[in-house]
């Protein structure tokens, strides 16, 4: 005769495995079942596994309080450098993901979401790091990469949001002897969004496509998988008056730093005459 299969609510599996944080053994042992009567129950409900660390603790989290500023600079870097997802459809819990070869930019991860959640990172030979924050769903902002959607809103702030896209995805830098700053991206829409808003601003720019889909360069093996575009800012007076902007804003450390040696390349350069 078969065996009777035990009838698990998948509603308070849900809730003790992704929010109260149970192992496999302690659910066991409140269902009346073995650990892999568990597992195999998450499975058959495609339900993802938590990774070992996050399975087994537990952790308070903050919810979000920062002002609407903040909430544009997070969401401009979400675009460019963040994976975010709910482990399941109705879950209370959004998990921020990103994966960098910089320490800079776990830096930076951990000081945006450190005080709201519990942060993993997973260093990998290359090397190269994986990071992971677990927050409650007042960051469910977060969730939607529909840039249209977010700048309908009257009290979003597009500086903050350029300056969070450029810490994920800009650079600052000197270039045959010139101050330079550039973006590549895919992003094309958000690319243009930030070349409309700096040119209202007086800020002398660049935007093209640089790569078209398909195709190879020298520095890729590979092909590109979308069309790559380019924003950039050449012109000294231009490059000045962008880092005055957006200078206050942005919170990575390298940015930071290789904005103020563009700034001492043009002062010089202006000072000996060649600007």
């Amino acid at each position: 005769m078969p065996r009777h299969k035990l009838d698990i609510n998948i509603g308070l599996l849900k809730n003790l495995y992704y929010e109260r944080g149970l192992s496999f053994n302690k659910m066991g042992k409140l269902m009346g079942c073995s650990r892999d009567t568990i597992r195999n129950r998450l499975k058959e409900h495609n339900l993802p596994f938590k990774t070992k660390s996050a399975a087994h603790t537990k952790y308070k989290k903050k919810s979000f309080d920062g002002d609407e500023a903040t909430r544009s600079y997070l969401v401009g870097f979400r675009l460019g450098d963040l994976s975010v997802r709910k482990p399941y459809k109705n879950s209370h819990i959004v998990v921020v993901s990103c994966h960098t070869t910089t320490f800079y930019q776990v830096r930076l991860f951990r000081k945006l979401f450190g005080e709201y959640g519990k942060i993993y990172v997973y260093k990998s030979p290359r090397p190269s790091f994986n990071m992971n924050c677990y927050l409650d769903e007042s960051f469910s902002f977060l969730l939607s990469k529909n840039i249209a959607f977010w700048f309908r809103k009257r009290n979003a702030h597009p500086i903050t949001f350029i300056a969070g896209y450029v810490d994920a995805e800009g650079s600052f830098g000197i270039n045959q002897g010139r101050a330079r700053f550039k973006i590549d991206a895919y992003d094309y829409k958000i690319l243009k969004f930030i070349n409309k808003k700096l040119s209202r601003l007086g800020v002398k720019t660049k935007f093209r496509r640089i790569a078209k889909k398909g195709t190879k360069s020298y520095k890729r093996d590979n092909p590109w998988n979308k069309d790559l575009w380019r924003l950039d800012v050449n012109e000294a007076n231009s490059l000045l008056k962008f880092i005055k902007i957006i200078m206050p804003y942005i919170k990575h450390r390298k940015r930071i730093s290789d904005a103020k040696i563009c700034i001492k390349n043009i002062l010089k350069r202006k000072q000996n005459g060649t600007i």
